[in-house]
């Protein structure tokens, strides 16, 4: 983004009878390539420039409301910023390649090959890779879960809680071990007022 200001001119205060105002107009160039926006975003961004664009890349917005440089250019960015923060409301998917039958084609093509035989096969390959890193994830939980054994103190403090629980008129269906937040919290609130 670069911006511009008029350098020469009059600049000399004469209140109301000054004509020459170049000097506090501020513009702001910028390119639109530059903004990383997805052609959705970039068509709502477009819509809200208005009659600023002019069927390019290269986008000028300029701002002579005030009579000084600075607020100008501050007002410029500021239209600038709330412009763009608006087009990134649209969503950032790929529109061209659910409209356009040619460029998808030619997206599927870049991705899985040029032949039908070797998009089939790159396909296989990547389902063959997934169901791999699958099988490996849940082997890793697995290794974990078995790892995991609890240790006769908690094994003791559950039980210890599951026989409250039944004093206390719970129905745990028989259980041996229970785990109870709540007795945990008084617990901790006793240790607490203890101290």
């Amino acid at each position: 983004m670069t911006f511009d200001k008029y350098p020469h001119g009059d600049v000399r205060e004469h209140g109301d009878t000054r004509i020459d105002h170049r000097d506090k107009v501020a513009k702001i160039f910028f390119d639109l390539r530059d903004l990383g926006l997805s052609p959705e975003q970039r068509e709502r961004f477009i819509f809200l420039l208005g009659p600023r664009y002019n069927e390019g890349h290269q986008v000028k917005i300029v701002c002579r409301q005030f009579m000084t440089f600075q607020e100008n250019y501050l007002r410029a960015l500021e239209q600038f910023r709330e412009i763009y923060w608006e087009s990134k409301r649209a969503p950032d998917r790929c529109a061209t390649l659910s409209r356009n039958p040619y460029r998808r084609e030619k997206i599927l093509k870049k991705l899985y090959g040029r032949t039908k035989e070797e998009r089939t096969a790159s396909k296989a390959l990547l389902q063959s890779e997934m169901e791999e890193h699958f099988k490996k994830i849940d082997e890793e939980h697995m290794n974990k879960e078995i790892d995991h054994k609890p240790s006769k103190e908690s094994v003791k403090r559950r039980q210890e809680i599951a026989q409250r629980r039944a004093k206390l008129g719970f129905n745990d269906k028989g259980a041996t071990e229970m785990e109870d937040e709540v007795i945990d919290k008084i617990e901790y609130m006793k240790h607490l007022n203890n101290l």
